[in-house]
């Protein structure tokens, strides 16, 4: 039998968690798993039974250059499918990065489908001390419960103000007012407040412990890894980039980019079709082809 009670508090919970940073439990170590033609980063791969968060991304797509990534967590029942283009523009002193694409969060405990939007990110102060700041509204949407949220990122104002703020509003189908509204900062300390209600202190996320960037003892080594797996594909343009070294870097760049195009055209004069190895279209977007269920 559905409970009600418990789908209205659970689905409250999961709109307002997507308000603050994802934070990944655990360290991740990388299994052997099959290159694939175009740019692939993994993590344990899903079905691997080293760790409970397995994680699994490729390029699917060089024209708009698409991005897949799935992520599982077996023992939880919860998996993550989401795709993602980028638009970057020059505003001035800064430098804005549009997020094009979604992402579904599958809770199978519960059969429901929680299908939500990004924020774009911007580079500030890039001629000065840069900094980064997130900002446009996401959207999250479950069409079993009949919840939904939008979460406005706001950016600082040119002059005062404060950065990595966000206001946002929880829906519940057949209301018109939001049932709760929530503030703070993503990176912070954030409020909620039920409509007929007091507020309260929701989440601070400095509370949660940070997880460090995986170290390269953790990773596959470079020689081992498939000859389009990100960290070899790109290594000599970290490595000129850990050199400070500009020229060389855009150089490798341009060469990995020119023999994508190569090939796109390639394929295109022989009639030949490319198919992800790891994603296979679902509509107008993409889901991993082994997800879990």
């Amino acid at each position: 039998m559905y409970d009600t009670k418990f789908a209205e508090k659970y689905s409250l919970y999961f709109c307002i968690h997507f308000a603050g940073r994802w934070k990944t439990p655990g360290r991740w170590k990388t299994p052997g798993v099959p290159p694939s033609k175009k740019a692939t980063n993994r993590g344990p791969f899903p079905g691997s039974d080293q760790n409970d968060l397995t994680f699994v991304a490729e390029q699917v797509s060089h024209h708009p250059p698409v991005s897949a990534f799935y992520a599982e967590h077996p023992s939880k029942r919860i998996s993550f499918t989401a795709h993602i283009w980028t638009k970057s523009s020059f505003l001035g002193l800064s430098i804005g990065v549009t997020n094009i694409g979604w992402g579904t969060v599958k809770l199978h405990s519960f059969d429901e489908e929680y299908v939500l939007t990004f924020p774009n990110g911007y580079g500030r102060s890039i001629m000065s001390t840069p900094w980064i700041e997130l900002g446009g509204k996401v959207t999250v949407n479950c069409i079993k419960t009949g919840y939904s949220a939008e979460i406005d990122f706001l950016t600082k104002p040119f002059f005062g103000g404060k950065p990595h703020r966000i206001s946002g509003n929880i829906y519940r189908s057949g209301f018109k007012k939001p049932i709760l509204t929530i503030k703070g900062e993503w990176n912070g300390v954030m409020t909620a407040k039920p409509l007929n209600g007091e507020e309260y202190i929701f989440v601070d996320v400095k509370r949660y412990p940070e997880v460090k960037k995986l170290s390269l003892q953790e990773c596959e080594p470079v020689a081992k890894q498939g000859e389009r797996e990100s960290r070899r594909l790109w290594r000599h343009v970290t490595v000129a980039l850990k050199r400070n070294n500009i020229q060389v870097a855009t150089s490798a760049k341009r060469w990995i980019e020119q023999r994508q195009r190569d090939e796109a055209k390639k394929r295109q004069e022989e009639g030949v079709v490319y198919h992800p190895l790891l994603f296979v279209r679902d509509g107008e977007g993409w889901k991993y082809k082994d997800e879990l269920r």
